[in-house]
């Protein structure tokens, strides 16, 4: 067996839980939670907090891993099972705004602090364009890797695309890259769940036991 499932929803959707127990109910360990979210900050930290008491119980490895997704080789006694990777808006941060982000195209806040989208100059532009290239095949590779690795996938993501909002460039180059990679991984996925109110909708594939 070799399934991709993508779980999408909001912030505070229960698209986490369901995830969560989406991989108990496959029944095909081990199970690998792989945590993206870097202990930085009190918010970050608390948010850590609540997903370790989730998983309490539930018989997950947990494994972290920030960046660099595409050269993650999961150990031999973990290979097989399922990975749950929670989730792409972290990975994706930690790729594109990164250090080694940084060192492969030198783009930073500072760099459009008083720049709005029309009139941002040309050369931040096309930086955060190639930025953008490079992070959406970095995590897909990672992603293609990963899935060669385990029998289940199942991947977290945010919905984070409808409040109307116009952000700086960096934050726009940001949101679109995660629109992109999370149309390219529902293209992957065998199964694609919309989690609202913390019930599913599935969008492609059903549910399988």
């Amino acid at each position: 067996m070799d399934r991709m499932i993508l779980v999408t929803g909001g912030s505070g959707s229960g698209k986490s839980a369901w995830a969560e127990n989406r991989v108990i109910e496959n029944g095909q360990g081990p199970y690998v939670y792989l945590a993206t979210m870097r202990p930085q900050g009190e918010d970050a930290e608390e948010r850590i907090r609540r997903h370790r008491e989730m998983r309490v119980g539930k018989g997950f490895v947990t494994l972290e891993r920030y960046t660099d997704l595409d050269e993650l080789t999961l150990p031999a006694e973990l290979r097989g099972g399922t990975v749950l990777l929670e989730d792409l808006s972290n990975l994706l941060a930690n790729e594109m705004f990164g250090s080694s982000a940084q060192e492969r195209c030198d783009v930073g806040r500072s760099d459009v602090e008083h720049c709005d989208m029309e009139n941002c100059a040309d050369n931040v532009l096309t930086e955060l364009y190639a930025l953008r290239q490079q992070c959406t095949e970095k995590v897909m590779d990672g992603l293609r890797a990963l899935r060669q690795q385990c029998a289940v996938l199942v991947i977290v993501t945010n919905e984070i695309f409808h409040d109307g909002v116009q952000y700086d460039p960096v934050t726009t180059a940001y949101m679109q890259t995660l629109a992109e990679i999370n149309l390219k991984a529902a293209c992957m996925a065998d199964e694609v769940t919309e989690v609202v109110c913390g019930l599913p909708l599935f969008m492609k594939g059903r549910k399988t036991v």
